[in-house]
């Protein structure tokens, strides 16, 4: 049983280390091209993968007011 929790926590660690690295190029990304609305919904996907709706809501907001301009 031990085997098993321990390669789902490993599993759960690499997940998450992937998605932290997709945030920061999608970051980068951002600082290179701010009004890329497509970037802000790909980081606001990964945000709320990574379990932070607040992040992710930000994100699409900021899509969403590019779309009007």
């Amino acid at each position: 049983m031990d085997t098993e929790s321990d390669e789902e926590a490993q599993r759960a660690h690499m997940a998450s280390t992937v998605l932290l690295a997709q945030r920061a190029r999608l970051t980068s990304s951002l600082r290179d091209s701010p009004y890329d609305l497509v970037l802000y919904i790909e980081r606001g996907a990964v945000h709320s993968e990574l379990g932070y709706p607040d992040l992710a809501a930000g994100d699409a907001y900021r899509a969403l007011l590019l779309t009007d301009e």
